[in-house]
């Protein structure tokens, strides 16, 4: 017989972004407006090339607004912020950040969406989530990806996989939510090539996530703990012919050691 099951029921306030205008704005001088360019207002960014942007904000900024220099208004200009972390996901974790990707446009939707998709245990992405301001989070998000090298095994630390061999296998993007026909979920990264892990069942097509594809469980060489599955194509047209999906929760990133706070970075 099946115990009750108990319903919670909790009151959850969404609260609002604090969103820094621009720096330079309330200083600049006004005699002079009539030789700047005007900042760009979109709420949604481009993949423009950093030189392009670069070249916008010489200009913009060349009739000085204050004493401070240009560099340092950009390390806090949201879309500015906002283009690099999309180059460094393109670099870094390979995801497609072109007009049709599933990477979002607007900057605070962007900061969200890295959040969900990045394998990171739960206390920094609860530590990134209290971030209350979108051009923080973005760029702490940035000290990320630029310092994680690689996804370790959470019970024995050794080195799985690089940040560099993570893929986008469904249109959500690298990281998805699985289920499977017991009812458990399963948050799941998939990577092109893996070290350090052992095979231990035969394929299985059964409940494939991914049709066409089948799956091995998969656990780590060292410890044994359980990281996830190996998938292989049944038809040699698929591609890729074979990826591994690893647990998140057996996931730790590595991040380089910095002499810096832990969230600062310059743009």
């Amino acid at each position: 017989m099946f115990p009750p099951f108990r319903i919670i029921i909790a009151r959850v306030q969404i609260l609002p972004e604090m969103e820094v205008s621009d720096s330079l704005y309330c200083c600049r001088s006004y005699s002079i407006d009539k030789h700047r360019l005007s900042p760009a207002t979109s709420s949604n960014i481009s993949i423009a090339s950093l030189l392009s942007k670069k070249r916008i904000y010489d200009l913009q900024y060349k009739i000085p607004y204050s004493i401070w220099p240009s560099w340092v208004h950009r390390s806090y200009d949201l879309q500015f912020v906002a283009q690099r972390v999309l180059l460094e996901l393109r670099t870094s974790i390979f995801v497609d950040v072109g007009s049709g990707s599933i990477v979002p446009r607007n900057p605070i939707d962007l900061s969200y969406w890295v959040i969900q998709n990045l394998p990171l245990d739960d206390d920094l992405r609860l530590q990134l989530l209290s971030i209350n301001n979108p051009n923080q989070r973005l760029r702490a998000e940035l000290s990320v990806l630029q310092r994680c090298e690689f996804l370790c095994c959470r019970e024995c630390d050794y080195a799985v996989a690089r940040q560099t061999d993570v893929f986008a296998m469904s249109k959500e993007g690298p990281q998805g939510v699985y289920v499977n026909p017991f009812g458990h979920v399963h948050e799941t990264v998939t990577v092109h090539r893996v070290d350090g892990l052992s095979v231990t069942t035969p394929p299985s097509t059964e409940f494939s996530w991914f049709p066409g594809y089948a799956w091995s469980i998969v656990e780590c060489s060292y410890c044994h703990s359980h990281m996830g599955w190996l998938f292989t194509a049944n038809d040699r047209h698929l591609q890729p012919a074979s990826f591994w999906g690893l647990c998140r929760r057996s996931l730790k990133p590595r991040l380089k050691a910095n002499d810096e706070s832990e969230f600062v970075v310059v743009v």
